[in-house]
């Protein structure tokens, strides 16, 4: 019966698990040719500590798993042709809201 089943491309796949969607996402990802670039995040604390109280929960925070941080990765994996959706809202005057899609056409 799956052999008679056709998907187009590029429908919204759904995961039940973080881990499921980063297995399809790393393979998606394995399968363009373009070459893929990489947004490293720029984490700061605020408020009054020393600054190596400062250095190390900036540490711990980089251990976080992903479901921790509202679903901001320390480093983002970008790729040319790449099909991406917003999971959380950014910035809502603007549409760029959770559930927005669209593709990735120049990096700079």
């Amino acid at each position: 019966m799956d052999s008679r089943v056709v998907l187009p491309k590029n429908i919204v796949h759904l995961f039940v698990s973080n881990k499921d969607l980063d297995s399809f996402n790393d393979a998606r990802f394995e399968s363009y040719e373009t070459e893929p670039a990489y947004s490293i995040s720029v984490d700061m604390v605020k408020g009054s500590c020393t600054d190596k109280v400062k250095e190390n929960l900036l540490k711990q925070a980089r251990k976080l798993p992903k479901q921790d941080c509202i679903s901001l990765m320390f480093v983002l994996k970008l790729q040319v042709d790449a099909k991406y959706m917003v999971s959380i809202n950014i910035d809502t005057n603007d549409g760029i809201v959770n559930g927005a899609a669209g593709i990735l056409r120049k990096i700079d």
